[in-house]
């Protein structure tokens, strides 16, 4: 049985701002951004600054950790040796 693709952060990204009815435009009108990056943020990832990321989750009214929260979800935890 094949896995379910697991959600990107582009992916979340995109979601908010589905949620919140805007453009990818009106996004980066409200995060001071260029449009290209939140463009690109969506497509692919592209390589956002965190400058870029921490613009884009306050204009989403979220927080980074909002948006990377289910992305680890799978992960087992590292335990720290001693």
């Amino acid at each position: 049985m094949p896995r379910p693709k697991k959600q990107t952060l582009w992916d979340k990204i995109k979601e908010l701002r589905k949620k919140k009815k805007l453009s990818q435009d009106a996004l980066a009108k409200i995060a001071q951004i260029p449009t290209a990056s939140v463009s690109q943020v969506e497509a692919w990832g592209g390589n956002p600054t965190i400058r870029t990321l921490v613009s884009i989750t306050r204009a989403l009214d979220a927080s980074i950790d909002e948006i990377v929260k289910d992305l680890f979800h799978d992960k087992k935890e590292v335990k720290k040796k001693e």
